[in-house]
């Protein structure tokens, strides 16, 4: 019985819709830090440089992973 072997390479890129435009992402990430109440320096959604304490984005890592019912009451919003 003989085997073939075949080979195939394809050098292609497939652009697709991100889904976010713009100033998208940060508005979100803004919302997502207020809906957990992760305090932060930023004025607004548009403020370009803001500091954020570790003990908030470990607080925000926490509601995520264990999802407790802070990530629960705001699962549709998220």
């Amino acid at each position: 019985m003989a085997r073939k072997l075949h080979v195939a390479r394809v050098w292609q890129i497939e652009y697709k819709y991100p889904g976010m435009y713009g100033g998208d992402g940060q508005d979100i990430f803004y919302d997502i830090l207020t809906m957990f109440e992760v305090d932060n320096s930023a004025e607004d959604a548009y403020t370009d440089d803001f500091e954020i304490a570790r003990s908030g984005l470990q607080q925000l890592r926490k509601h995520i992973s264990e999802q407790d019912e802070t990530f629960r009451q705001n699962a549709e919003e998220f």
